[in-house]
């Protein structure tokens, strides 16, 4: 199976583990977040990646809402927030 960088960077942000064991819809979220901010700026939500490795969902959507991502990408990150949030497209 081919991967992307994206979903790669997206996979090494929370651990294979940890990716593999997510929803599809909270999956491509962060696969979205790596496409546009590219592995090295993902790795900046540091305490996102910690509320998805805790498996507290509605606190990573918080991580997202309140980050400078929501207020450059207004649009995109709502989706991606309600993605995290959900687990369900």
């Amino acid at each position: 199976m081919f991967l992307s960088k994206a979903e790669l960077d997206a996979e090494r942000f929370v651990g294979a583990e940890v990716f593999a064991n997510l929803s599809e819809a909270r999956q491509q979220a962060l696969i979205d977040m790596a496409y546009n901010l590219g592995g090295e700026g993902l790795g900046k939500f540091k305490l996102l990646r910690q509320r998805i490795q805790e498996g507290n969902f509605n606190r990573a959507a918080l991580a997202i809402e309140r980050s400078d991502y929501t207020k450059q990408n207004a649009k995109r990150a709502k989706r991606n927030k309600e993605l995290m949030k959900r687990g369900t497209f």
